[in-house]
């Protein structure tokens, strides 16, 4: 299996450990907590944005989209939940999607900001 995608922070280690059993290729926000370290494992983490000032621009889309292993879109997962320890608290929402169009919608996004990342 296959999951690729955009979160903008992804910190809890339940959701890195499920990661890190597929192969997943993800574009991060680029902050301080994101490091090199913290991806160890997973197949492909890039990062977009600048780590400072207030103003920054952000990364913060929220979406995973997942994939058979011959590649093709099978569903999208978003929503308003962060990947993070924090957003568990939170009062937030996720939609999985099985829709074919509105997957490849996600895919065309993900492969636009895939474009302008940059790796750690």
């Amino acid at each position: 299996a296959r999951v690729e995608g955009c979160v903008a922070w992804l910190t809890d280690p339940v959701i890195l450990r499920a990661l890190r059993k597929v192969h997943a290729d993800l574009v991060v926000t680029s902050d301080k907590m994101h490091t090199k370290k913290r991806f160890q494992g997973l197949a492909s983490v890039r990062r977009v944005g600048r780590q400072r000032g207030r103003l920054r621009p952000l990364l913060h889309h929220k979406f995973l989209i997942g994939l058979s292993k011959s590649a093709a879109p099978l569903w999208v997962l978003t929503g308003s939940m962060n990947f993070s320890t924090h957003s568990a608290h939170n009062l937030e929402n996720a939609v999985l999607i099985r829709d074919p169009a509105v997957v490849e919608t996600f895919r065309a996004e993900f492969r636009r900001v895939r474009k302008i990342s940059r790796s750690f």
